[in-house]
């Protein structure tokens, strides 16, 4: 291993480049204890001040700590029943609606059983989200990660040493199985929404969204029915008002024929909606609209909101089960998606 082989944090000072191996040690090999400051200079050609401060670093974070006459021992984190309370929170500065909702409702799951939330945002712009979670799985019971951090194989590689204590949230974890997450089922909720749809007459359907397990869902439901989904109404779409906003005005101007439109999630939605507003197009009479998340402000859009969602409160709880069971359990607990349900509001038209 080189010291110069973490290339993303190249620009970071030495002893946290080295401080960086040092974890990666401690994972692989499983160490008791850490090999000698000497050995540690003669292997990676660095300097006792180097070293020092590294090590510094990883006992302030209960990482290891000095053994006279023996040198550095390794800390790993207890499995069994006792708990410190703390459970740490993992998030990015994302703009995303429907996480905010849930991370806000599960912070308030944890302090509602007794535990203390410790929350750590990282800006990846500039920060390591596998330093910043060392430093705090070594300081509570159990961490909860923003799925969208999980792209990044050092915050992976630092969660092996977490393995049964932290739960991915609040999507899918398909790539990364080892790892416990929950998350409303996509493709399931996308199959609610069209049967929906098709129930109510729509048979020229757009689809906007930037995710495979809901457009396939879609493409399910049409296959089974008979139906055929015109490649032009399927559309890649995130899940902010603005893109819903600038997607449905890019269908508006191709002139594309359609009644219904399955949006990426609620916030989408609600600039599509906005934008057939701002378009003189009526909602739900000339275009019905779906979304996706059921987060608790869709029922007071312009037009009530048809989505598809699960219990939130009830997916909280269901997560702080499966993390504490890890914990206790010293294993990871099997993930789960939750069935959503269809909630029907305003939006939606029937054909006759």
């Amino acid at each position: 291993m080189n010291i110069d082989d973490n290339k993303k944090f190249s620009k970071d000072p030495l002893h946290k480049r080295f401080k960086s191996i040092l974890r990666s040690m401690i994972t692989d090999r499983q160490l008791e204890f850490l090999p000698s400051e000497r050995e540690m200079q003669r292997e990676f050609g660095i300097s006792r001040t180097t070293v020092r401060k590294a090590l510094n670093e990883l006992v302030s974070e209960k990482r290891i700590i000095a053994v006279h006459g023996k040198g550095y021992k390794v800390v790993y984190n207890k499995t069994d029943s006792e708990l410190c309370g703390k459970i740490g929170f993992i998030i990015d500065n994302g703009n995303d609606v429907y996480v905010d909702v849930v991370f806000k409702a599960l912070i308030e799951e944890v302090f509602s059983k007794g535990f203390e939330p410790v929350v750590t945002v990282i800006d990846r712009r500039y920060e390591s989200p596998a330093e910043k979670t060392a430093a705090l799985g070594a300081s509570t019971d159990g961490l909860f990660i923003r799925s969208s951090l999980c792209d990044d194989p050092a915050l992976l590689k630092e969660l092996e040493s977490h393995y049964n204590r932290c739960v991915i949230f609040p999507f899918t974890n398909e790539k990364n199985t080892q790892f416990t997450s929950i998350s409303a089922d996509m493709g399931e909720g996308a199959r609610i929404l069209t049967n929906h749809l098709l129930r109510m007459g729509h048979r020229k359907i757009a689809v906007l969204t930037s995710d495979l397990f809901r457009r396939q869902g879609v493409l399910d439901v049409f296959e089974k029915r008979g139906f055929n989904l015109s490649g032009d109404l399927l559309k890649n779409c995130r899940g902010t008002r603005h893109d819903g906003y600038e997607t449905m005005g890019m269908l508006l101007s191709e002139k594309a024929d359609f009644t219904a439109v399955i949006c990426q999630n609620d916030a989408c939605a609600l600039g599509v909606m906005e934008r057939c507003l701002k378009e003189g197009i009526k909602v739900p009479e000339q275009v019905s609209i779906v979304g996706f998340d059921n987060i608790f402000d869709s029922a007071r859009y312009p037009v009530p909101l048809t989505t598809a969602g699960i219990n939130i409160k009830t997916m909280c709880r269901e997560a702080l089960i499966m993390l504490l069971e890890g914990i206790r359990g010293g294993k990871t607990v099997a993930g789960k998606a939750i069935k959503p349900e269809l909630i029907k509001r305003g939006s939606v038209y029937k054909i006759k």
